[in-house]
């Protein structure tokens, strides 16, 4: 969680609703206390912020996301090669272009 003075995650992450998480998880990685950062942020906040699951569960997190006003999306597909990657972002591409 990067600079205690100016960090966009952190900043994004309170807007979010989760402040107090990210205030907990920014403390812990600053005192070098890495596993413990991580270790905190919660299961809820990765899945608020992240396109993971099924491809039902992702589409429902888009309409979130329209819902909300969101107009643009930076991804960054997983996968172990570029194959698999390129895979990911068609299933991303399809699910969007269905809305």
């Amino acid at each position: 969680m990067g600079s205690k003075n100016k960090n966009f995650y952190k900043d994004a992450y309170a807007r979010g609703g989760w402040a107090d998480s990210a205030e907990e998880v920014q403390a812990l990685w600053l005192a070098g206390r890495r596993r413990e950062a991580a270790a905190a942020v919660p299961r809820d906040m990765i899945l608020q912020s992240n396109l993971f699951g099924s491809d039902e569960q992702v589409r429902c997190r888009l309409v979130k996301y329209a819902d909300a006003g969101v107009s643009s999306l930076k991804v960054q597909p997983r996968g172990k090669n570029l194959d698999e990657r390129l895979i990911a972002l068609g299933r991303l591409m399809d699910i969007a272009k269905a809305l």
